[in-house]
């Protein structure tokens, strides 16, 4: 039994996410285990630059037309007054590719021509829901044509996320990812979602939300969640969670990373039989905890170096993945990163650095009575304790107590005696 879609929109307008997924699930019958349950996770076709390249050919554009439609592909242009020899089905190919394909996608491809005769192509793309109806979509002005277009576009205008790069999306634009249906088997890993790149299913990427707007005061934490990021790449690390690219989308940004986590440390020993450990043969399990320690040391050492401290050093900040590397999941001095996390009482007050924890109280030690006024001036003014003013015999105790004892006093053999 083929997997439905929701609702009458096409399958390309809507990709799948985790909420889609397990609502397709629950309604038509595939939540439990059974021949139709889907075990691979539902992939979006998306229209990349790639996809786009590969499908608009020439008989792609010809079984779009009509008949007396297709005479003019192969026709001069008609603007180019001698200046220029392209056809339209020229301009379509080189220029117009993802124009046609909205065209197409909103019922009217034969709205190219006339489309082309106004020198439009894909750089003029996207179009703002003002100036569509400067396209002149249909003989009279059509404002749901006109509203389609606008928000059928930013399908085909498609902006991907590359290594180092961060990309600010826009409201309406749909962002080319996929979701990795696997949970991680640490509880506290599973609020970061898993994702893959379209072509890239095998590139499985851990991804981190933030809110950029504080709920309690309004304020705005865009330029933190920007200077962090910065910090961040500056203080890259292989034995850190690295920050592979960045987005925002509305009023939330996100963090891309490839080191997925399986485990916190935390969770790998309260686990005791984690499956990527055991697949380990014995005797090479002490040899891989040692290089655990190295590893985390050279992270911290390097942080050192330049002159950052990690400030949250403890085992729910450190991951495991799947093939047992090791990582502090980010740098605990920037706060960002911070943000969402639930650490247990005992453990943030356990693994704190002894400078942080401040006493409250002052220490009184009840066999130190407190010193008379004129006795800690008179220390303080001669640095000499008035105790041994008072008794200077008591001086020689501590050099009396290190003189050679009377062997005849030892327990011993009788010969020593």
């Amino acid at each position: 039994m083929p997997l439905r879609t929701m609702g009458t929109r096409s399958y390309a307008d809507v990709p799948p996410t985790a909420a889609t997924i397990a609502l397709n699930a629950y309604i038509f019958g595939f939540g439990g285990h059974s021949l139709v349950t889907p075990h691979a996770t539902l992939k979006h076709l998306w229209w990349t630059d790639h996809r786009i390249q590969a499908k608009i050919t020439r008989p792609f554009v010809i079984s779009k037309l009509r008949g007396e439609e297709r005479e003019f592909l192969d026709k001069q242009l008609a603007f180019g007054e001698g200046l220029t020899d392209d056809t339209y089905m020229e301009w379509i190919l080189d220029r117009a590719k993802r124009l046609f394909l909205i065209l197409a996608e909103i019922g009217v491809p034969d709205q190219i021509f006339g489309c082309i005769d106004d020198s439009w192509d894909d750089d003029d793309l996207p179009v703002s829901m003002e100036n569509v109806k400067n396209l002149e979509l249909a003989y009279d002005n059509d404002d749901d044509l006109n509203k389609k277009f606008y928000e059928t576009q930013f399908v085909y205008l498609l902006r991907e996320l590359r290594m180092g790069a961060h990309i600010d999306y826009g409201p309406n634009e749909h962002i080319p990812m996929d979701y990795v249906n696997t949970l991680p088997p640490a509880v506290s890993l599973q609020v970061w979602d898993r994702i893959s790149f379209p072509g890239r299913p095998d590139s499985i990427f851990m991804r981190r939300k933030y809110a950029l707007t504080d709920k309690e005061t309004g304020q705005s934490l865009r330029q933190s969640f920007m200077q962090d990021i910065r910090q961040a790449n500056a203080l890259r690390h292989e034995h850190v969670a690295n920050v592979w690219a960045s987005y925002t989308s509305e009023d939330a940004g996100y963090i891309l990373s490839d080191f997925v986590g399986e485990h916190t440390l935390s969770t790998f020993i309260d686990h005791r039989t984690p499956m990527q450990f055991m697949r380990i043969p014995v005797a090479q399990r002490p040899a891989l905890l040692l290089e655990w320690i190295h590893c985390l040391s050279d992270a911290l050492a390097s942080l050192h170096h330049r002159g950052t401290a990690h400030a949250a050093i403890r085992p729910s900040n450190i991951l495991i993945d799947h093939d047992n590397h090791i990582a502090f999941a980010d740098v605990g001095a920037l706060r960002t990163f911070q943000r969402g996390k639930k650490p247990q009482k005992t453990e943030t007050y356990d693994y704190a650095a002894p400078e942080s924890q401040v006493s409250k109280a002052p220490i009184v030690v009840p066999s130190s009575p407190p010193a008379a006024k004129d006795e800690l001036e008179h220390e303080r003014l001669f640095d000499r304790p008035v105790y041994w003013q008072q008794h200077p015999e008591q001086q020689l105790m501590p050099y009396r107590a290190h003189q050679p004892a009377n062997l005849s006093t030892l327990h011993g053999p009788g010969s020593l005696k």
